[in-house]
């Protein structure tokens, strides 16, 4: 799995780079250093590249975000966005990536499909830190919209006002 994983990277950091319009199987090769017989063994066509290109960046999303166990449930949902504007404010070729992919989903059934696959999870995900309300998933999905936002390109303040608002409507939803 090692050299799947390799290529899966190396076809995360060309989405990073070029968008997922640019993204060329042999340009997936030659950033993994393998040919591009080898990106085809692991990873038969370009759907299933992305497709483990978005579990691999949902997955490295996920772990970087997740609240530490022992942190109170009422404290859950803040550690965690809060985290994850840490993760995009230090990895901003994850919210390029994510973004892009999102983007593209809109045009793309196949990559449609696949980004909302991963983002069920992560709705799921939210939903358990959430007191529970009628309006829960409302609320899970306005959090998600919004930090979808803060992964567009835009100038470093407009995702640091998306941060503060966001975490300021959580305190204001959950106070205590």
């Amino acid at each position: 799995m090692e050299r799947r994983d390799e290529i899966v990277r190396a076809a995360y950091r060309c989405i990073g780079r070029n968008g997922l319009p640019g993204l060329r199987m042999r340009d997936v090769a030659a950033e993994a250093g393998v040919n591009i017989a080898t990106v085809h063994y692991h990873l038969t066509d370009k759907t299933a590249l992305i497709r483990a290109v978005v579990e691999h960046a949902h997955d490295t999303f996920r772990e970087a975000t997740a609240p530490p166990a022992d942190t109170a449930p009422d404290r859950r949902l803040r550690v965690h966005l809060t985290r994850v504007f840490d993760v995009l404010r230090a990895r901003p070729e994850l919210g390029r990536v994510l973004a892009e992919l999102a983007l593209h989903a809109e045009r793309d059934t196949a990559v449609a499909a696949i980004v909302a696959a991963a983002e069920r999870r992560w709705l799921t995900a939210l939903r358990a830190m959430l007191p529970p309300g009628p309006d829960a998933t409302a609320r899970c999905r306005l959090l998600l919209l919004t930090i979808k936002g803060a992964c567009l390109p835009t100038a470093p303040r407009a995702a640091r006002d998306a941060r503060r608002a966001l975490l300021r409507t959580v305190d204001l939803w959950y106070p205590g």
